[in-house]
């Protein structure tokens, strides 16, 4: 698996919100979160691992 794009999208996110993205905080990675989820891309789904069952 690749993770130089996710990275390179978490490092974009971050520098457009004015954040750090190493070493990340909890409240920017729930912040992050946040934002893929409001985009319709759950990290499960974008980072390519399963939903959890529910």
């Amino acid at each position: 698996m690749n993770r130089r794009p996710r990275a390179r999208a978490f490092a974009g996110w971050c520098a457009g919100q004015g954040r750090v993205a190493l070493p990340a905080t909890g409240q920017t990675l729930a912040e992050y979160t946040h934002h893929l989820c409001a985009a319709g891309q759950a990290p499960a789904t974008r980072f390519g691992g399963r939903a959890p069952p529910g």
